[in-house]
């Protein structure tokens, strides 16, 4: 398909034949009018699809210029959002709706342009305000932080197990209100509190149970303070497969239990299957609530 620049050229070649044609030399009449004829009957339907080229041409600048009204309009109504991170996404993603709108009448589309442009200045301007804001705040988080980790490298096991569970939980608990830290930080500070926690838990004599769980919520919650979504899918994704897997464990064990239909009850093998299915049962349940758990977040 032809498109502006080599149907000028076209008909640039068009009128360099016209004008040779004038300078060739005369013909019989009659072979003049044949070849007159089928000249320019030539040029008739070449100057009928370079018509019908620039008629489309119009029509589908027309239409994208609707396309960019459209951006701009989305555009500009996101301008003043405090969304900020949803509308980040979205003022990027209109951007390259622009950049893939085709072409359009020029002077129109530059006035639409400069709107554009205009629009999604006054929200990342606003952005980086917000986020100068943010960063401060996210120092003094970090201060704070710092501050609560010296109080729990501090912390020596009571040999009361209650108590030192509520201790431990309220460090938990206080290191989740003090909120995010800047970026650079967020891995070093939370996997120190993290290695911390676990270890204290470790120490206790309490039901493993809730020991596990507990511990897997501060693994989950430390995933949460890097603000990596790609991080909490893998995480999902791994329990999902552990629940398939467990589901399909549990099944096998559940169809060996009835070749023991005619064992008495007390058959180590038979005692052994049903504590495996137990075993499982427990697990899935674990799992289950573990998914529940980062679904929730």
């Amino acid at each position: 398909m032809l498109h502006h620049n080599k149907w000028q050229k076209q008909a640039d070649l068009i009128n360099k034949l016209r004008e040779d044609w004038k300078k060739i030399g005369p013909i019989s009449r009659e072979q003049n009018e044949k070849s007159w004829t089928r000249f320019i009957t030539a040029i008739k339907i070449f100057n009928s699809k370079r018509n019908d080229f620039y008629k489309d041409l119009k029509k589908n600048q027309k239409e994208n210029l609707l396309v960019k009204q459209e951006i701009v309009e989305k555009a500009e109504a996101l301008s003043d959002s405090t969304d900020w991170k949803n509308t980040a996404n979205t003022l990027k993603k209109l951007q390259n709706d622009w950049k893939e709108s085709g072409m359009a009448p020029k002077k129109e589309a530059d006035l639409l342009w400069n709107r554009l442009k205009n629009a999604c200045n006054n929200f990342f301007n606003n952005l980086k305000e917000q986020q100068k804001v943010q960063d401060k705040e996210f120092e003094e988080n970090l201060k704070l932080k710092e501050k609560l980790l010296k109080e729990v490298e501090a912390f020596k096991n009571s040999g009361d197990t209650k108590k030192d569970v509520e201790q431990i939980k309220g460090f938990i608990n206080s290191w989740k209100e003090l909120g995010k830290v800047p970026r650079k930080n967020i891995k070093t500070i939370e996997e120190t509190f993290r290695k911390l926690i676990d270890a204290y838990f470790e120490q206790l004599d309490m039901d493993k149970a809730e020991k596990r769980d507990i511990q897997y919520k501060s693994k989950i919650e430390a995933i949460v303070a890097e603000d990596d979504k790609s991080k909490l899918s893998e995480e999902l994704f791994k329990l999902q497969q552990s629940a398939k897997k467990c589901k399909e464990e549990l099944s096998l064990l559940e169809n060996n239990i009835s070749f023991f239909k005619n064992a008495k009850d007390d058959n180590p093998l038979l005692k052994e299957v049903r504590k495996n299915i137990e075993r499982q049962k427990e697990k899935f349940e674990e799992i289950k609530t573990r998914m529940a758990f980062v679904k929730s977040i």
